[in-house]
């Protein structure tokens, strides 16, 4: 099969997956919006915002390490077996500490997001993190050996685990602050059929045993690229963060109830880039350029082309479906929302495939630089826009952001490996 045959077909898998995240987050919203309104909704954004913020420290880059190392040693079952092993045994341990400094931090991350039910919900996802570490690596050493229709269907599980969870706990009338338990439910579930997956269907041993030298290569490799990944969920998080600060749990609501939906469609080059990493990683250590380079050209012109067309029709829809699904109400203002983030998501996203080549080009250094400018500007144009324009304001922040990211990586692609994207 040829790369693009290939890459076309993985990337058809992933995107079928990403069709279930689309209908999961329409799912989440209009259940908990009806349910719970505005408030609900925005407690509910900012406890998965703290979520995958910490999952980040719980994971400490080692889903960076085992997808390069996976990619490279695809072939050798036995090296497989040390990679991904170890990889399981760093990540319980460090996710242990972290959970623990959840648990004991909930009531100041409530406080300083000024909403007491933001921390009395973080203790119901605590079980969640440890396992999402758990899944986030093996999720990986899948991506690295290429094993991609697999990994479109757990990642869709996890989806239909987390929806499930969302309307059984609403079925039973629970609080706001207990919703997220969906996340533990989830994780747990998607973690039994992971391994069910390894062991029965890949014939893949897991070699659950401390080696020197694979405990060497994830520390030092996932130590270099923890902060890129930190900065990579924070940034996707950071509108609503912010609007935390600055606005109360109704506001975030509705702008989270748009943004929620663009991530939906930011999933598209996603799955891309998710299907053409280990292929980078593999042309960058055979200095394929002139591949490489081609690869690059036909990437950003079909995904421009697609996202440019998904997006005026997402426009056009969101305000009728909006109507459709939840009234008009306090969530009208949230198709300009919607309109401004799709505008920055399009520009973008011919770029967004290869958001992971300075690491897979074992620059993680470089990674976390290049992330460390972007969050940085999404950061200060928010703090500026939003006391100005409210949700507006941090819709047009985020926008901006993005289109600086593609010159961001441009740059420092250029810059680490003489590759101009």
């Amino acid at each position: 099969m040829t790369f693009f045959r290939r890459l076309t077909v993985n990337t058809a898998w992933n995107i079928g997956s990403l069709i279930v995240l689309g209908l999961s987050g329409v799912v989440l919203n209009v259940v908990i919006a009806r349910v719970y309104g505005a408030r609900g909704l925005g407690v509910f954004n900012q406890v998965f915002a703290v979520y995958l913020l910490f999952s980040q420290f719980a994971s400490g880059g080692l889903y960076f390490s085992t997808l390069k190392f996976t990619s490279v040693q695809n072939k050798d079952k036995a090296v497989l077996a040390r990679i991904i092993g170890n990889a399981l045994l760093l990540g319980a341990l460090l996710a242990a500490f972290v959970c623990a400094g959840v648990f004991f931090m909930k009531e100041g991350i409530g406080d300083l997001l000024q909403s007491p039910q933001v921390g009395q919900a973080l203790i119901w996802v605590v079980p969640g993190l440890w396992f999402f570490t758990l899944n986030k690596v093996l999720l990986s050493a899948l991506n690295g050996m290429e094993r991609m229709k697999i990994y479109a269907v757990a990642q869709s599980f996890r989806y239909l685990l987390i929806v499930g969870g969302v309307i059984v706990l609403t079925m039973n009338r629970v609080t706001v602050s207990v919703l997220p338990y969906a996340f533990s439910i989830a994780e747990g579930l998607l973690f039994v059929g992971l391994l069910s997956c390894y062991f029965f269907r890949l014939k893949q041993p897991l070699a659950l045993r401390p080696d020197r030298q694979w405990i060497r290569e994830h520390v030092s490799f996932a130590w270099k690229a923890f902060p890129g990944g930190l900065l990579t969920d924070l940034n996707t998080r950071v509108d609503v963060l912010m609007l935390g600060l600055f606005m109360g749990d109704a506001g975030v609501g509705i702008y989270s109830f748009a943004a929620m939906f663009v991530e939906g469609f930011l999933q598209i080059p996603f799955a891309v880039a998710v299907c053409l990493s280990p292929s980078l990683g593999q042309m960058i250590d055979q200095d394929n350029r002139e591949e490489l380079a081609g690869v690059s050209r036909r990437v950003k012109q079909t995904v421009w082309l697609l996202m440019a067309a998904v997006g005026l029709i997402a426009v056009l829809l969101f305000p009728q479906l909006t109507r459709l699904f939840v009234g008009r109400g306090d969530f009208a203002a949230s198709w300009r929302v919607f309109m401004i983030l799709m505008a920055g998501v399009v520009i973008s996203s011919g770029y967004q495939p290869f958001q992971m080549i300075l690491s897979q080009a074992h620059r993680p250094g470089r990674y976390t630089l290049y992330m460390f400018s972007f969050v940085l500007t999404n950061v200060l144009l928010n703090a500026v826009l939003i006391p100005y324009a409210g949700i507006y304001g941090a819709a047009a922040a985020t926008a901006l952001a993005m289109g600086l990211s593609v010159v961001y990586l441009r740059r420092f692609v250029f810059s680490a490996i003489q590759i101009r994207l």
